[in-house]
C-alpha cells in the first residue's frame, strides 16, 4: 500500500474526515438505531441461491479488507517513536474502516441492507421450510457491531458572505471586523440543535456591547447573545447553546473610534450566511474513552483587604488561539497580581513551568472581567472595591481535556479487535456456505424426484448474485487468479476509494474535511455495484 503524503495524513486524521450524514439531533441517534427493521425474505429458491452466492463474494471482499487492516495494525509495533509513521497508519486504518462500512451498506437485497443483524428468510419453494439465516451486524460502529470504530455526533458549520450580505454590509463603513470561522461545539443543548440548512447571522455592532444572533432565512430569531465584546484587537469567540461557535477576528486601526462610530450613527447592523450540516464523526479508539472536557476550581480562595475582595469564578474550556499550544490535562496554578489597569496573570503547571500569561489586564473597574489565556482556558476575575496594589491571589485549577484519538490509540489492542472481527466474518461465511449447500440439496432432491424436466442445479442461476445484491459489474474485482492476489486487489480497491480524493491548496478546512464527496463515493461503489 502506498505511503501517504504529509498533506494526506493531515486530511485523513481530520476529525471530520470520513464523516457520515446524521439526520437525528444529538442524543437521538442511539434511540433510532435500536429500532428493529423488517426481516429480509426471498420469493423463490433461485432468488435465495443468488442471495447467498452474492453474499459469499461480498464477505470475501470484507475479509480481505480486514486482513489488510490487521497487517497495518501489527506493523505499528515496529514504528514506536516514529510519530509520522503512527499517524500515517492511523489514517490508513480510518480510511479502510470507513471503506469497510460503505461496502457493508452497499450489500442490499430488495433495497434492504443484508448485514444489519436481522434474520433473513430464504424461500426453498413449496414443500420445504424456509432457511432462517442469522445475519450479524458487520458495520465497524454501533451497538452489537464489530467494535472497530465509534460514531461521534458532530456537524459541519461554515460562514459565507452572499450578495445580499455584501450589499447590507457595504452600507456601513466598518473596518477591522470579520467572522473567519464557524464550528460545532460538543456538549451544547441537544434540544436546540439546528436543522440541516442555511441561516442568517445578524451582528449589531456597538463595541463592547455588541450582540450576535442566528436567524432563520425568513428572519425569525433562533438564538441571541448579548454584550459581546467586538471592540479592540484579537479574537472573540461566541458560543451559542444550539451548538455553534463563531470566531471573530478583530483589529483596531483608528484612535478616534473603534471600527465604527456607533455612538454617533447608532449600531452597525451586519449580516452573514451560516450553513449547518449534521454529521457523525468516524473515530478509531481503543480502551476506555478519555475523560470529558472539564475545568473546575477545587476551592475558591478570596483575596481581601479593608475595602473589598478579589475572587476568580466561572472557569471554562475555551478555544485555543492559533498561535498558542493547548493545555494538556492536569493541575495548574493561576497567580493574579493586582496592579489596577495593568494587573498580571500567570498560569503554571504542577512543575512550576509557565504555560500562559497576560501582563495587561484592566481590573481598575468594578465587577467581573473576562480573562481568556488563549490556551484553552478562560475565567472571570471579580473585583469588589479591592484596591491593594501588589497583592497576589493564587487559584488552583483542575483542567481535563479529551485527547485526540491518535494520542491514546493502542495498535496492539486494535489488532486483537480486528482478529475478532475476522472470526465473525468467517463465521458468517460458514453460515452462508451452509445455506448454499442446503439450497442445492433441496434443488437436487426435487430434480431427482421429477420426471418432467424440472430445472437442474445449474438452473439455480448465480450469474445475477452480485447484481441482485447491489448492481452490475462487480465481477471485475474477482479476476486475479490467486487468492492472495485477489485479496490484495480488494484491499487496494477499498483503500483507493478513500485516498483518491482531490486536495487543493485553496480549499477550506471544511472542504478538506469532507473526504467522501459524492462523485468519489459513486465511482468507488461502482466497483461493487
Amino acid at each position: 500500500m502506498d505511503r501517504l503524503t504529509t498533506s494526506q495524513i493531515a486530511d485523513f486524521n481530520n476529525p471530520l474526515a470520513f464523516s457520515r450524514p446524521r439526520e437525528e439531533r444529538v442524543g437521538q441517534a442511539q434511540i433510532q438505531n435500536t429500532d428493529s427493521g423488517s426481516p429480509i425474505r426471498t420469493d423463490d429458491i433461485e432468488a435465495s441461491f443468488r442471495l447467498v452466492t452474492g453474499a459469499a463474494e461480498r464477505l470475501e471482499t470484507l475479509e480481505g479488507n480486514l486482513n489488510t487492516m490487521l497487517e497495518l495494525a501489527r506493523s505499528a509495533r515496529f514504528a514506536r517513536g516514529d510519530e509520522r509513521k503512527l499517524q500515517e497508519t492511523y489514517g490508513k486504518l480510518r480510511s479502510l474502516s470507513a471503506g469497510f462500512d460503505q461496502v457493508v451498506e452497499a450489500i442490499r437485497f430488495s433495497d434492504q441492507a443484508l448485514f444489519e443483524g436481522e434474520t433473513a428468510y430464504l424461500d426453498l419453494g413449496s414443500g420445504a421450510r424456509p432457511i432462517e439465516l442469522d445475519v450479524a451486524k458487520l458495520k465497524t460502529y454501533g451497538e452489537d457491531s464489530l467494535n472497530l470504530s465509534e460514531a461521534e455526533p458532530s456537524a459541519r458549520a461554515s460562514v459565507s458572505f452572499r450578495t445580499e450580505d455584501r450589499i447590507v454590509n457595504e452600507t456601513y463603513d466598518i473596518v477591522g471586523l470579520d467572522i473567519d470561522e464557524a464550528s460545532y461545539v460538543p456538549g451544547a443543548n441537544p434540544a436546540l440543535e439546528l436543522e440541516n440548512g442555511t441561516y442568517k447571522i445578524g451582528i449589531s455592532y456597538a463595541g463592547a456591547g455588541s450582540s450576535v444572533e442566528i436567524r432563520t432565512p425568513e428572519g425569525a430569531v433562533v438564538e441571541r447573545k448579548e454584550n459581546v465584546d467586538l471592540s479592540g484587537s484579537g479574537r472573540e469567540w461566541v458560543d451559542f447553546d444550539s451548538g455553534v461557535r463563531l470566531s471573530f477576528e478583530k483589529e483596531n486601526f483608528f484612535s478616534f473610534f473603534d471600527k465604527f462610530d456607533f455612538e454617533t450613527n447608532g449600531p452597525a447592523e451586519l449580516t452573514a450566511t451560516l450553513t449547518y450540516e449534521r454529521v457523525e464523526g468516524h473515530v478509531l479508539r481503543t480502551g476506555e474513552a478519555s475523560p470529558e472536557d472539564s475545568v473546575n476550581i477545587p476551592f475558591s480562595p478570596v483575596l481581601s483587604d479593608a475595602s473589598g475582595s478579589l475572587t476568580v469564578s466561572d472557569p471554562r474550556i475555551a478555544p485555543v488561539d492559533v498561535t498558542r499550544q493547548a493545555l494538556e490535562s492536569g493541575f495548574y496554578t493561576l497567580d493574579i497580581e493586582y496592579q489596577g489597569e495593568n494587573s498580571i496573570a500567570r498560569l503554571t503547571d504542577s512543575l512550576g513551568r509557565l504555560k500562559a500569561f497576560d501582563f495587561a489586564i484592566d481590573l481598575s473597574g468594578e465587577g467581573s472581567t473576562q480573562l481568556d489565556l488563549g490556551v484553552g482556558l478562560s475565567l472571570s476575575i471579580n473585583k469588589d472595591q479591592f484596591s491593594t496594589e501588589g497583592a497576589s491571589l493564587t487559584v488552583p485549577i483542575d483542567y481535563q481535556r479529551q485527547t485526540p484519538p491518535i494520542e491514546d490509540f493502542d495498535f496492539r489492542e486494535y489488532a486483537n479487535r480486528i482478529e475478532e472481527a475476522i472470526t465473525i466474518v468467517q463465521e458468517q461465511r460458514g453460515i452462508i456456505d451452509d445455506a448454499s449447500e442446503r439450497i442445492q440439496e433441496v434443488n437436487q432432491l426435487r430434480n431427482s424426484a421429477s420426471t418432467s424436466g424440472l430445472p437442474s442445479v445449474g438452473a439455480l442461476n448465480a450469474s445475477g448474485a452480485l447484481s441482485i445484491l447491489s448492481g452490475e459489474g462487480a465481477n471485475s474485482l474477482f479476476s486475479p487468479a490467486s487468492s492472495s492476489a485477489r485479496l490484495d486487489t480488494l484491499s487496494n480497491q477499498l483503500f483507493s476509494a478513500t485516498t483518491a480524493l482531490p486536495v487543493q491548496a485553496n480549499q477550506s478546512p471544511q472542504e478538506l474535511a469532507s473526504l467522501q464527496n459524492t462523485a468519489a463515493t459513486n465511482s468507488w461503489l461502482g466497483n461493487f455495484a
